[in-house]
């Protein structure tokens, strides 16, 4: 059975977490917070869908980002009667108990998806930018919300070998029921979302799927932060800025669009310029969310230099030792410039770039993530 109808969270659920314009329903996470001056980040603006004019409203169509009579399917295939998303819709209940494994595997990836599937069609115009979330129903039978939930982008066609690990999310474990992912479309038409498991059997999901708009006044799900929104952290093309006077990463920055800018200052007696940032990895359960930056390189100082700093035992231990991270320099597009990565104690990154806007991310390798490790990364950019 698969139900297409937008209802409300129940209060005990809703906006338990707001971490920069990215909420996390699974209240364990605000562990990672307690006890620091970290400040969560903006409250989610409220959705852009009709949804708060009840569910009823959903019969409507448009106003809810799509048509009520068709339901999400139980394979992927376009046969005319999938749903079609074309705005921002939420709180989308999928119930895939009576449906089965369609796709069972993403060979590309590596992944094995052995649950019961639905899917759900998107319409995009090419370099739009969607966040999608999904959780296990929390109002649903607890034998429901045992699951290990899965989320993933085919485009249309459905051929498995086309996944990519940035049109999967897969971040989270068995002890989690959700997961978050963002993707900028890079072609316009039409992409089917699947939602699926690593356990065998079905459940009873929610899903968000959210297309932020840059620039509204808004911090909507999927920002890290948004330029018009007046009195707000220094904030350019929807990423937080991070400069000499606010040096410490806040909230959800783990994918290429919600990734922190950072704005390295002049460093004296040099022709170079550089910046010491500082974050937190672990803590969120037994997810491996990776904390992305961005930098700008322009023709001048062409020569980066990422260094993972010792901050006292957390990020190296005293001896040297590397404590499971892993750093990776990434285009928007998902590419990997060449560079000399190393790893060990402190890896860094080194590479001579052509000008444009570059990635930075730091990803938490360690077998227990539950403990909140916090780090200190160096960039410096010279001729």
């Amino acid at each position: 059975m698969l139900m297409n109808n937008v209802r409300h969270r129940p209060p005990a659920y809703a906006l338990l977490l707001l971490c920069a314009g990215c909420s996390l329903a699974n209240e364990s996470l605000l562990e990672r917070f307690e006890g620091s001056s970290i400040d969560a980040g903006p409250e989610d603006a409220q959705p852009v869908t009709s949804q708060d004019s009840g569910a009823a409203d959903a019969s409507e169509g448009d106003a809810s980002g799509f048509d009520a009579g068709p339901a999400p399917a139980d394979r992927c295939e376009d046969n005319g009667d999938t749903l079609v998303l074309t705005d921002t819709t939420e709180d989308l209940v999928i119930d895939t108990r009576n449906n089965v494994s369609t796709i069972s595997s993403l060979p590309s990836c590596g992944l094995q998806v052995p649950g019961s599937d639905a899917f759900v069609a998107v319409d995009v115009e090419p370099g739009t930018y969607w966040h999608f979330h999904l959780q296990t129903d929390p109002t649903a039978a607890s034998d429901s919300r045992e699951r290990d939930p899965t989320l993933y982008l085919l485009r249309d066609g459905c051929n498995v070998t086309q996944c990519q690990a940035a049109t999967v999310a897969d971040y989270c474990g068995s002890t989690s029921d959700e997961e978050h992912f963002g993707f900028e479309f890079p072609q316009a038409g039409r992409w089917f979302i699947g939602i699926d498991d690593r356990i065998s059997g079905g459940g009873v999901y929610l899903l968000d799927a959210v297309r932020p708009v840059c620039g509204d006044g808004r911090v909507d799900h999927g920002e890290a932060c948004d330029d018009a929104v007046e009195d707000g952290p220094a904030c350019e093309s929807c990423r937080l800025v991070l400069n000499e006077d606010d040096r410490f990463a806040t909230g959800f920055n783990f994918n290429l669009q919600e990734a922190h800018l950072v704005e390295p200052s002049a460093i004296d007696g040099t022709p170079s310029v550089g910046l010491t940032i500082g974050g937190l990895l672990g803590g969120l359960a037994d997810c491996s969310y990776p904390a992305y930056y961005a930098i700008a390189v322009e023709d001048g100082r062409p020569n980066l230099r990422v260094e993972y700093l010792m901050q006292g035992v957390d990020a190296c231990d005293a001896d040297g030792e590397a404590q499971d991270v892993t750093m990776v320099l990434e285009t928007l597009g998902g590419g990997q410039p060449d560079a000399n990565i190393t790893s060990g104690a402190c890896p860094t990154v080194q590479a001579r770039l052509s000008e444009g806007l570059y990635f930075i991310s730091i990803v938490d390798d360690r077998e227990d993530r539950s403990r909140v490790v916090r780090y200190e990364v160096r960039f410096t950019l010279s001729p």
